[in-house]
């Protein structure tokens, strides 16, 4: 059977004790992987602003770029609720090439290696950089890269396929909210940007790339509404060559803002962002994002209806 690759339309409700919150934090960037019978995610997580009605819904969660580590949790079934265990990645401050924040985790495997890209942050503002950490196994230990990836000033977002020779193809976010795409033999290998402006003229940001039925498919923020004539939805764009993507037809929308849970209950969120989807040998599973309702930030892992 050909796998239903509409998300939107298979989006099933959601347990609400689902996901990952912790008490006192923000939890965002969920990336998700089974092994050994358990579900691994690993989170964004920093600590919650004090007074935080004196901030709208952007700002709120803007300390990230100083505070956010990246928090490896567990969990017996894909839905959660997931358990954290431990900080995995944090900034170091001094000369070192991750002084400050880590952020945005995307995780992929590579042959026998787990690798873990993520944003982190140089002294100054927006000197930001793409870089990532490997381990033989989910609980670590992880291994720095000696330095960060040559992407670029100022990226982030990172969003990895590893393809079956072990060649990588990575999209991420460059200033001005555009999409940029690189590849590289190996994930350890110089890269070669393709293309600077995945999308011209259009603000995207926070991708999440598969392959399903011979394609590229690929989940966006659409960040000013030009994709899905709504502000900071999930908009799906599809490609023949991992470099020109064009609007998923039938379904160009991925996922909205408004949340179906498993008792009944219906919540319109004021952020969710963050894509990513569970990925099994016929395709996509569940969605996972990073939510903000009531001045909370979790992640939420909502099954896709058909999904084996």
């Amino acid at each position: 059977m050909t796998m239903d690759e509409r998300i939107l339309a298979r989006l099933a409700p959601a347990r609400r004790d689902g996901g990952l919150r912790i008490a006192g934090k923000y939890v965002w960037c969920g990336t998700v992987m089974r092994a050994a019978d358990r579900w691994h995610l690993f989170s964004s997580v920093w600590p919650e602003r004090e007074a935080p009605e004196r901030y709208d819904a952007v700002e709120l969660l803007q300390n990230y770029w100083c505070l956010s580590t990246i928090v490896h949790a567990v969990a017996d079934q894909p839905e959660g609720p997931y358990t954290p265990l431990e900080v995995v990645l944090e900034g170091r401050g001094g000369d070192h090439w991750i002084h400050e924040c880590c952020h945005n985790p995307c995780l992929v495997r590579a042959g026998d290696t787990y690798v873990l890209y993520f944003q982190t942050k140089g002294r100054a503002h927006d000197d930001r950089y793409i870089g990532y950490a490997t381990a033989s196994s989910l609980n670590g230990p992880w291994t720095l890269a000696d330095a960060p990836l040559s992407l670029g000033y100022n990226v982030n977002n990172p969003a990895v396929w590893v393809e079956p020779d072990g060649a990588v193809r990575i999209i991420y976010r460059t200033p001005g909210m555009k999409l940029a795409v690189a590849v590289a033999p190996a994930y350890d290998a110089p890269y070669q940007i393709l293309t600077d402006d995945l999308l011209p003229g259009v603000s995207l940001e926070d991708p999440f790339l598969y392959r399903l039925g011979g394609r590229y498919h690929l989940l966006v923020e659409d960040n000013r509404a030009q994709l899905t004539g709504d502000l900071r939805h999930g908009a799906h764009l599809v490609s023949d060559d991992g470099v020109r993507f064009e609007l998923f037809e039938p379904e160009p929308k991925a996922y909205t803002h408004t949340i179906a849970w498993t008792d009944g209950g219906v919540t319109t969120v004021t952020r969710r962002e963050r894509p990513w989807l569970i990925l099994d040998a016929e395709g996509p599973t569940h969605l996972v994002t990073g939510v903000l309702a009531g001045g909370e930030a979790w992640s939420v892992v909502q099954p896709l209806a058909g999904s084996h």
